[in-house]
């Protein structure tokens, strides 16, 4: 008689595809929920992706309309502002200054989960003059508080 191998019988046996564990199929109604949150946070986001980039083209143009009459020596005035924003301002207020009034306008650029400010800040108009640009700040100043 011949020897068997004794390593060959302790083998494990190879595993058969019917001994393969089967994922069960997701239900309809978690596919649905699945997806429906992932399309809600799709929306969510671009609203609020816009509401970030115009708050934010704005802000950068005004900046650097700011910059280039800084360097030209000349001023940045109402209707420029208007043009480059393109917009009205959601809020205006006059606040007393030595010699006149300031104006501040406030333009909000609203998002669902973040509200923008975007305040414009002008000096001391002349008699015949437009209101000259100061500033431009992402936040309101403590005059209008």
């Amino acid at each position: 008689m011949a020897k068997q191998d004794s390593t060959a019988s302790m083998a494990p046996e190879p595993s058969s595809p019917e001994k393969a564990t089967v994922k069960p199929a997701r239900s309809s109604t978690e596919r649905i929920v699945v997806w429906g949150g992932i399309g809600l946070l799709v929306v969510v986001s671009s609203i609020e992706g816009y509401s970030q980039m115009s708050f934010q083209k704005a802000f950068n143009s005004l900046q650097a309309e700011l910059e280039e009459a800084d360097a030209g020596k000349s001023q940045v005035t109402k209707s420029q502002v208007d043009t480059v924003l393109n917009r009205q301002p959601d809020r205006t207020q006059m606040v007393k200054a030595f010699v006149g009034e300031e104006r501040y306008d406030v333009y909000l650029y609203k998002g669902l989960l973040k509200n923008r400010l975007l305040c414009v800040h002008y000096g001391v108009a002349g008699v015949k003059e437009e209101p000259e640009v100061i500033g431009v700040t992402p936040e309101l100043p403590d005059a209008m508080l």
